[in-house]
């Protein structure tokens, strides 16, 4: 794992911001640290989003559980 998002098939751009999912259980962080996202790629994973639920919402229930 290394932490960076995934957007569409490609790799967000590295940040120099950091932070840990946090155990619920016992509060400590989890590794691994992840990246921040950029607004920009924040609005590009929305987009995108958007796009592939418009294909989505056409696929039959059978080829959802294919999937």
């Amino acid at each position: 794992m290394h932490g960076r998002s995934i957007i569409a098939g490609t790799l967000a751009e590295i940040s120099s911001q950091t932070f840990h999912a946090v155990n619920p259980l016992d509060n400590q962080p989890l590794e691994p640290e992840f990246l921040e996202c950029a607004p920009g790629d924040v609005d590009r994973a929305l987009a995108q989003a958007e796009d592939a639920f418009g294909i989505f919402r056409r696929t039959s229930a059978e080829a959802r559980a294919a999937f």
